[in-house]
């Protein structure tokens, strides 16, 4: 891993629900140190996007890379880069930011 590596990149990730296509081809590239945010309206596919890009959803075509680590070819060690905080989960006031993350990781 090196600090040229992107923190993630996302190359041409889809995902279909039946007819229904949530996520088109989509392409992007996070610079390692960067803090990047998905916005859009409900249904927009970015809950499907973030899910992919985790290895929490397989995608139907595409690719994930975290550091230069593909997310489905090699997870485990993929996974063990990636800090997520689901939305709804509680929060304890006594915590710091690190220790949050750390218990809910």
């Amino acid at each position: 891993m090196t600090d040229t590596l992107p923190a993630l990149q996302l190359t041409g990730l889809v995902k279909r629900f039946g007819e229904k296509v949530a996520v088109a081809g989509i392409d992007l590239t996070v610079p390692a140190g960067s803090f990047y945010g998905l916005v859009g309206p409900n249904g927009a596919g970015k809950t499907t996007t973030l899910s992919m890009a985790t290895g929490l959803l397989r995608p139907d075509a595409g690719a994930a890379q975290v550091h230069g680590v593909d997310v489905w070819a090699d997870s485990v060690r993929a996974k063990s880069m990636i800090g997520n905080l689901a939305d709804g989960v509680r929060l304890f006031d006594r915590l710091t930011g690190e220790q949050l993350i750390t218990y809910t990781a």
